[in-house]
């Protein structure tokens, strides 16, 4: 699983949080980061921080290469921004959380990500 996150202390609890839950994690501060650590993960959480553009630059430069487009993201964000509607209409967008969220809540949609794309 790879976590694109900027704020280095949100990206360690995911980390640990999902460590702790028996996923291998990966992590980037940045977009390039991200798409450089992309390939072989299941699943990538992207942060939209920084009015999305960070995340609209990950969704745009992954959208070349056919085997990272393909990974469902769950994309957060601490709010709503007219640019994060343009983030939803990207292909693999399985999920938009506000953070801060429920820890359980996080790790059932995880779980149940993970599940359905072993089960295809």
């Amino acid at each position: 699983m790879l976590v694109v996150e900027e704020d280095a202390p949100t990206r360690f609890c995911f980390k640990e949080l999902l460590r702790l839950e028996g996923y291998s994690v990966t992590v980037a501060e940045d977009a390039g980061i991200g798409l450089e650590k992309a390939r072989g993960h299941k699943l990538i959480i992207l942060s939209a921080g920084f009015g999305g553009e960070e995340a609209l630059r990950f969704l745009k430069e992954r959208s070349r290469f056919e085997e990272i487009s393909q990974i469902p993201t769950i994309v957060t964000s601490t709010s709503f921004l007219e640019s994060h509607e343009e983030v939803l209409r990207f292909p693999n967008i399985v999920d938009f959380l506000y953070k801060p969220f429920a820890i359980d809540d996080f790790i059932k949609k995880v779980k149940v990500i993970l599940l359905v794309e072993t089960s295809q």
